[in-house]
C-alpha cells in the first residue's frame, strides 16, 4: 500500500498529495519534537544528542518552516478535542479527553517555562 501511495504522489495525483499534506506536516512536527526530546534526554555533551540539539536548533532558526506543521497539529489537536467531548466521541470513557488536556497543558506549561518561542 505504501508503494503504491508513493507512485500515486510521483504520478503527480494532486488530488491525494492535498489529502496527505497535513500527515507530512504532523510527521514533520513529530520529527523536530523527537530532535528535541533526544537532545534533552541524551544531553548536549553526547555526540548524538549534541548533534540532535544543533539540528533542532538550525531548524528552530527558522520559523517559517515550522510553522504550518505547528499549526496543522495545533488544528488536529482541536478537531480530536471536539469529537472527544462530542456525543460522537468512539471512547465511551473521559480518558481521551483528558489525555488531550493533559498534552496541551504539558506543551504550554513547556514553552511557558523554557522561555523559547521556537514554533515546535
Amino acid at each position: 500500500m505504501v508503494k503504491a501511495v508513493v507512485e500515486s504522489l510521483r504520478s503527480g495525483s494532486y488530488a491525494l498529495r492535498i489529502c496527505l499534506r497535513p500527515f507530512g506536516h504532523l510527521a514533520f512536527v513529530v520529527a523536530v519534537w523527537a530532535l528535541s526530546a533526544s537532545a534533552t534526554l541524551l544531553g548536549r555533551e553526547d555526540a548524538l544528542g549534541g548533534f540532535a540539539g544543533r539540528l533542532r536548533d538550525a531548524i528552530g532558526n527558522h520559523p517559517e518552516v515550522t510553522r504550518r506543521g505547528v499549526l496543522v497539529a495545533w488544528t488536529t489537536w482541536g478537531v480530536l478535542f471536539v469529537l472527544a467531548c462530542s456525543p460522537l466521541d468512539p471512547f465511551a470513557t473521559w480518558w481521551d479527553e483528558l489525555a488531550l488536556g493533559a498534552v496541551a497543558a504539558g506543551i504550554v506549561w513547556h514553552r511557558m517555562l523554557s522561555g523559547s518561542h521556537h514554533s515546535a
